[in-house]
């Protein structure tokens, strides 16, 4: 009923995690208010059908008072526990979960004397308070049971989500925990080789060596393609003065417009890209080229990495596949298995295919504890 996988897809900051994760939904979301209404229909069928003896004694019209009063109920629960959200959050969840059943009660009890009402006053009958009490009394036991069972299901399902969000966090802080070694140990290479080449030039590259290390150190979640696309240009800066001609960059990118929603795992270009380098680049003597092409359509973003290679250099350094094997694994944990990277090696030009859905719906840039 309720879209856990987006929770767990994109994990919250502690301080905001216990409103994604409340074990009440929001009622103002239109596909929740409509599943509620539909839950409310299955059981005017049900408290419509319980009592009859045989189904030839079903009557539309007590069935369409059952439904408007569920109807009724059931919009004034969603509004009144969307306008007490803020005062429930705050309470513990046990509190919360009494709360919210004590909301439901008194809404029924409400409800079950305004229909009374209404009734008598429609077809012109005096109210019987007695009747009144009586039904009112068969209407609470039945809320009580039903908002009890309906609370420890949703309760339920929120630990759900906080286990798999946990799980989700401690698998994506390994995967990281591999790149980040990797990564540092490079950069330095990096630095050291460009100390000894040209010395005069290592001070450009300290403040993007820098950047590196506090992207690398600090990769949480998410990030804008904008600031992945940034790093990625410090790092082949860096590359740049210790290669020089060797090496030229080529991006094909959509408008900034078109990027604007575009979010991706951090660090995940970036390995790609000192992938290209390492494996491809510095295996040949003439000049080449990478080339990056990133677009975004149909609700998924599509990253093509391309460079060239020697083919026995090439495929003796690959086989460590330290890069690929995280990046595959890292967006499959954040997008499932709808997140594609794959490779093909052709007339000597090594290519990279990244696809994976872009999230419309994103709660926001996910940060992962350290």
């Amino acid at each position: 009923m309720f879209n856990i996988l987006a929770i767990i897809a994109n994990p919250q900051p502690s301080s905001s995690l216990g409103d994604q994760a409340f074990f009440l939904p929001k009622f103002s979301s239109s596909k929740t208010l409509l599943d509620l209404l539909a839950t409310a229909l299955m059981v005017a069928v049900v408290l419509t059908l319980a009592p009859l003896p045989s189904l030839h004694s079903f009557s539309w019209g007590q069935f369409s008072m059952v439904l408007v009063f569920n109807i009724w109920v059931t919009v004034s629960f969603a509004f009144l526990c969307d306008l007490l959200r803020p005062f429930l959050l705050k309470v513990s969840r046990a509190h919360a979960r009494y709360y919210a059943i004590a909301i439901f009660l008194l809404v029924v009890a409400v409800c079950s004397i305004m229909g009374a009402w209404l009734q008598s006053y429609i077809w012109w009958h005096s109210l019987s308070w007695q009747s009144v009490f009586s039904r009112l009394f068969i209407n609470l036991i039945i809320a009580f049971f039903l908002s009890s069972s309906v609370m420890y299901y949703l309760y339920i399902r929120e630990q759900l989500v906080i286990r798999h969000r946990s799980e989700w966090v401690a698998r994506t802080q390994s995967l990281q925990s591999k790149i980040r070694p990797h990564f540092l140990f490079n950069a330095m290479s990096n630095l050291r080789g460009l100390i000894q080449i040209d010395p005069n030039k290592a001070e450009e590259a300290i403040s993007d060596l820098s950047a590196l290390f506090r992207a690398s150190l600090n990769a949480k979640g998410e990030v804008p393609i904008e600031e992945e696309i940034a790093l990625c240009d410090r790092y082949l800066a860096l590359e740049k003065l210790r290669l020089g001609d060797r090496l030229t960059v080529s991006w094909d990118l959509p408008s900034s417009d078109a990027m604007y929603d575009i979010n991706i795992p951090s660090l995940t270009l970036q390995p790609l890209l000192e992938n290209a380098v390492y494996h491809g680049v510095e295996s040949r003597i003439e000049p080449s080229t990478i080339t990056i092409r990133l677009e975004n359509s149909d609700g998924e973003v599509r990253i093509v990495v391309k460079n060239p290679f020697i083919t026995k250099t090439h495929s003796n350094k690959l086989s460590n596949g330290i890069a690929l094997a995280n990046t595959r694994e890292r967006l499959q944990a954040y997008y499932g298995p709808s997140a594609l990277l794959s490779t093909s090696s052709v007339d000597n030009m090594f290519t990279v295919y990244i696809s994976y859905p872009e999230q419309t719906w994103n709660l926001g840039i996910a940060e992962m504890d350290e």
